[in-house]
């Protein structure tokens, strides 16, 4: 406590009561901060989609009729699918956090 210039235990007690004051008055969390919170889940959110799909376009796109065996012809067409799903995906994050922007 000496380090800390703190004169007594008593110091404790009020800071306490001072922080139960404060907690008290704090019905609910302040609207800006909510959405700012919100705003920023939804960028991180954005981002992994971004990365995602990033990834799946890749992974289409480096198929081609060389590298294409009689049975690969599946294997396109599911990483098209994934990567036409990832699309839908980022767009609707990116939807989501143009809306939290207006």
């Amino acid at each position: 406590m000496t380090d800390l210039s703190i004169a007594d235990a008593n110091v404790f007690k009020e800071w306490r009561e001072e922080e139960r004051v404060y907690l008290e008055g704090l019905q609910k969390e302040p609207i800006t901060e909510t959405l700012e919170m919100e705003y920023y889940q939804k960028l991180v959110n954005l981002h992994a989609s971004g990365h995602d799909l990033d990834t799946a376009c890749a992974a289409w796109i480096q198929s081609t009729p060389k590298s294409m065996s009689s049975r690969s012809r599946d294997t396109t067409m599911s990483l098209e699918t994934a990567c036409q799903h990832t699309l839908k995906c980022y767009e609707k994050d990116l939807r989501v956090a143009q809306d939290l922007e207006t």
